[in-house]
């Protein structure tokens, strides 16, 4: 693989950007992170240039990189990819996966999956059977009765093509 340009670098902190503040991240994080993008994006000569002749401490002296974004830059120049953007698309495909459940939006989706670190279905039942899911903000328990039941629900609903290949007498007739 070969090294990445100025613009590939800029266009992962970007979607890094992005995703920072789909999750409603702190804004100065988001920020920072944008601000790097653009400056990396603007920048006349190659990161892989200033790295392979200053080291790190070259990039850390570009005005408004410092030393997260220059780690993050040398990950990248290293490997291709950010392991801070794949943990956050990892954190979208979570919350998308818990907004399947009636009653779990996304700010819900969100805060869950960050409080707690559930990523599945089976997850979540496991939280709200063991009481985890009643400390997340805005759960009572009322609210996480009613959402055993919608994740009871949807589990059913993932496995239903499973359990009918297996047992045919699931099947639904219709009376007469």
């Amino acid at each position: 693989m070969g090294e990445q340009s100025n613009a590939g670098i800029a266009g992962i902190f970007e979607e890094v950007a992005n995703l920072l503040d789909a999750q409603h991240a702190d804004e100065h994080r988001v920020r920072a992170w944008r601000r790097g993008a653009a400056l990396i994006a603007g920048h006349d000569v190659s990161l892989g240039e200033v790295y392979r002749g200053e080291g790190i401490a070259g990039l850390e002296a570009m005005e408004g990189i410092g030393y997260r974004l220059a780690r993050a830059v040398v990950e990248v120049l290293r490997t291709g990819t950010s392991s801070t953007l794949e943990r956050l698309r990892g954190d979208v495909r979570a919350a998308e996966v818990l907004t399947t459940v009636r009653g779990i939006g996304d700010v819900l989706a969100e805060r869950i999956h960050h409080d707690l670190g559930v990523n599945t279905l089976e997850e979540l039942q496991a939280a709200a059977g063991d009481g985890r899911l009643a400390t997340v903000e805005g759960l009572g328990p009322g609210r996480v009765e009613r959402l055993q039941l919608s994740i009871q629900e949807r589990l059913l609903e993932a496995r239903e093509p499973e359990l009918r290949a297996h047992s045919p007498c699931l099947l639904y007739t219709s009376p007469s």
